[in-house]
This record gives structure tokens, sequence and C-alpha cells, in this order.
């Protein structure tokens, strides 16, 4: 997450902040694949008297779509923007998990029994 009001703290988040991300990340995890991009305060866009000191949106996204994060721009003033942010992010990691767990079956390294029954009974536990 960034101020959308600093340029610094946005190539901070893109250059500094992500790689320490990515070095200290377990790439078994899928956690690579699952980083968001958050400019914060975009609320105070609307009323800046200089806003070319802003990180506009297309710059945003435009970094975004390089180094291929999620992307999205909230204010936690408002909440403009928070629970979109939230939803995306539990959406790629289900969908990622739904995928693991697809390919896992298909390749023979789970069974239906892993799959929601325990010791012969049915249900989750």
């Amino acid at each position: 997450m960034y101020d959308v009001q600093s340029k610094k703290t946005f190539e901070n988040a893109k250059h500094l902040w992500l790689r320490e991300l990515r070095d200290s990340a377990d790439e078994d995890s899928g956690l690579l694949s699952c980083v968001m991009l958050v400019g914060n305060k975009i609320d105070l866009e609307k009323s800046a008297d200089n806003i070319e000191t802003f990180v506009q949106e297309k710059e945003h996204t435009a970094a975004c779509n390089e180094l291929s994060l999620l992307s999205n721009r909230t204010s936690a003033k408002t909440g403009q923007g928070v629970e979109k942010a939230f939803k995306d992010l539990i959406i790629r990691i289900y969908d990622m998990d739904k995928a693991k767990a697809k390919d896992a079956f298909q390749s023979g390294g789970m069974t239906v029994t892993d799959m929601g029954t325990s010791g012969g009974k049915k249900g989750c536990c």
C-alpha cells in the first residue's frame, strides 16, 4: 500500500517493498501471485490544488500490469474501494486453491476421501 499523494511511497512500494516481499516469500505458498498494489487516499485527489504531485490511476495501472500485481485504489477515510480490494484478493486466493486442488486430484495425488470425508463418514471433519 502506498499514499497516492506521494510518488516516493509509490516508488518504494514498486521497487523496495515488493522486492523484500518476493525475496522472503515461500515460492510454494502461492503468495507471489496474490500480491496487490493498493494506492490509498484517493479521496484527497478531488480536493488537491496540485494534482500533478499525485500518482495518477493510469500510472498505478501501468505499474500493476508491468509487475503482474493485482490492482486497487482506495480511501481508508471514506471506505471507497476497500471492500473491493479485500474481495479481489480473497477471490484470487480461492481460485488458486481451487486450481491447485483440481490439479492434485487429476494427477492422482488426492482421493475422494481427501476431498471431504473422514474415516468413511461424510462431512468436513
